[in-house]
């Protein structure tokens, strides 16, 4: 019989503590003044990855406007009629003709 769903484990617990133990000990007991400049980058660039959160990738999509802008100056019914014509042609048969 396994444990009971969102118990935690003991045996991981208890290695994390002692990790956490070990850890804190070494940490104290850095003397920082006796590190070369090297290990002082070194452990500032460790340090850093856990203390400042990671920015994650984001992709940006960007809409591709049209270059080209026609505009059309319609003087009579009977040219509002053709080109309104002209556009419905355009769209059944995915054509342009301007």
């Amino acid at each position: 019989m396994g444990r009971i769903a969102g118990v935690p484990n003991k045996v991981t617990a208890k290695i994390k503590q002692q990790l956490q133990e070990l850890i804190d000990g070494i940490i104290v007991g850095i003397d920082i003044e006796l590190l070369n400049n090297n290990q002082k980058i070194k452990l500032l660039q460790i340090a850093l990855q856990y203390s400042i959160p990671r920015l994650k990738l984001t992709n940006e999509q960007y809409v591709d406007e049209p270059s080209d802008i026609q505009i059309n100056i319609v003087k009579t019914s009977d040219e509002l009629e053709r080109l309104n014509k002209v556009r419905e042609y355009e769209k059944e048969n995915n054509v342009r003709i301007f």
